[in-house]
């Protein structure tokens, strides 16, 4: 090869290089955590006093009875991995009854409900209602009584795993 074709080759690999290093840089940090919404920074916590506050002004809850309460997005990868396994904590006996909260997609709810045909009951609300709950996605909430004794966010694992 001409001496003028080995110059421009070492050039275009140090700029492969460079582009596929920031690549890989901004996937590692995508796969950080699951879906984010804008509200909170990753280090604060969540206000469960306030959650719960935000939670029954959505659904009703009663008193005598132990809810799992999901919140999840009908467009988020981990959300639908997970939506299987929040169902068993009902079929386990964890949960009297499973809830679903999404954000509002219509579209993505009308592909949601045909994929998954959820058995459960789901409310949606306005991706700012959502950000007021929580800043991360999935999330699961376990309710007891009047106020919520677990929070489970990112992947939600089936409980049957820690049944003896």
């Amino acid at each position: 090869a001409p001496p003028e074709a080995e110059k421009n080759l070492s050039r275009k690999l140090i700029a492969m290089m460079v582009v596929v290093s920031a690549a890989c840089f901004i996937c590692g940090l995508a796969m950080k955590s699951s879906f984010r919404l804008p509200r909170l920074q990753s280090a604060e916590r969540e206000d469960r006093t306030e959650m719960m506050a935000q939670l029954e002004r959505i659904y009703p809850f009663s008193a005598d009875s132990t809810y799992m309460v999901y919140l999840f997005s009908y467009t988020c990868p981990h959300c639908q991995n997970s939506f299987a396994n929040v169902l068993q904590f009902e079929q386990f006996g964890i949960a009297d009854k499973v809830i679903g909260i999404a954000i509002e997609d219509e579209e993505a709810q009308a592909r949601f409900e045909r994929i998954y045909q959820p058995a459960i009951e789901i409310r949606t609300i306005p991706n700012d209602s959502m950000s007021a709950i929580t800043h991360e996605l999935p999330l699961a909430v376990l309710i007891e009584g009047d106020s919520i004794s677990e929070i489970q966010g990112g992947l939600i694992p089936s409980p049957g795993i820690f049944m003896k």
